[in-house]
């Protein structure tokens, strides 16, 4: 249970009351990081007690009023209980079996700081709060055998991957080869006024690519971090041995000491590893978390839809720039 100072109720009498209200939100097991690390943040500034519990369901969107009412436990009546917006139906099994009045929080856990000010706060259906959609992040979309193609098409490709929402279009190089003209394609895209990354392993793709404008290279290991200490753009750096963290903080170390911007990739797949990462966290990665690096979430192409609630991506072979918490 998380304690806290203040009082509150529903929706609209959350705050201002003289007694602490205790709150028992339900969720599902996806849920249930996010909504605690919200509730650690917003309970002290609102003020009242909570108790978060977890049924046995992973989407908390799919639950309905019965079967909460069905699968709930708690130890003590609390004085409200707070279902996710999309329980949808007649609340009065879940009311009967917790003892105490059951309401409809928000869709979107993102809203729930709104929701719990009062009606002045709560945001319209269909609506979002100021700031809704600001993030940390940048898409990288590769053009995988990018020497293959011919100078036009490489162009015709950039341009569909920018309109598709990409921030950086990344000329992904032939492992085993030097693309020579790789220096040419950077400054063709630079002069559409693209962003440009290569993704290569080959010193002098490095080298050709950074002089002719690439703001980025993925990746460097320990074995060839040397070529990163004067190319003059930022690189990612990743483990020595891909099915461990090996190496990664000795060439983190160096990068900094030679002042080289940088990004860490822990090399993680597939997509069920990365968002296990992003939703629960993963003891392995967590040295990486706590350390906080700018990091790079790589993942080979998406499904056209990858099924979770309200998020949709387009098959971009996408990297994520972010850092953690960011």
């Amino acid at each position: 249970m998380g304690e806290v100072t203040g009082g509150g109720t529903g929706a609209s009498e959350l705050l201002g009351r003289e007694r602490k209200e205790h709150l028992a939100f339900v969720t599902g097991k996806l849920a249930e990081f996010s909504l605690r690390k919200t509730l650690e943040d917003i309970a002290p500034r609102a003020g009242f007690h909570y108790t978060v519990s977890v049924l046995p369901i992973s989407v908390a969107a799919l639950m309905t009023p019965p079967w909460v009412a069905a699968h709930l436990r708690l130890d003590a009546a609390p004085d409200r209980v707070v279902l996710p917006g999309h329980c949808r139906g007649d609340l009065g099994p879940v009311s009967a079996a917790a003892g105490a009045p059951a309401v409809l929080g928000p869709k979107d856990l993102r809203d729930l700081p709104a929701w719990l000010s009062g009606p002045a706060a709560e945001v319209p259906e269909g609506a979002r709060p100021p700031g809704y959609g600001a993030h940390s992040l940048e898409i990288i979309a590769e053009i995988n055998h990018a020497n293959r193609l011919p100078g036009e098409d490489l162009l015709a490709a950039a341009r569909r991957h920018r309109a598709d929402g990409a921030d950086v279009i990344d000329l992904g190089c032939e492992p085993g080869l030097v693309w020579e003209g790789l220096g040419e394609a950077v400054r063709t895209l630079r002069g559409e006024g693209l962003r440009v990354s290569a993704d290569t392993v080959e010193p002098r793709e490095m080298t050709l690519a950074a002089r002719a404008g690439a703001e980025l290279i993925l990746s460097v290991s320990g074995a060839t971090l040397a070529a990163a200490r004067d190319l003059g753009c930022a690189v990612v750096v990743v483990p020595d041995r891909p099915s461990s963290l090996e190496g990664l903080a000795g060439s983190v170390e160096k990068l900094e000491e030679w002042r080289v911007p940088y990004r860490i990739d822990p090399i993680l797949e597939p997509i069920g590893k990365v968002l296990g990462f992003l939703i629960l966290g993963d003891p392995m990665l967590r040295p990486v978390s706590e350390m906080d690096w700018p990091i790079v979430l790589k993942d080979p192409p998406l499904v056209p839809i990858t099924t979770l609630p309200g998020l949709q991506l387009r098959p971009l072979s996408p990297t994520l720039l972010s850092r953690p918490g960011g």
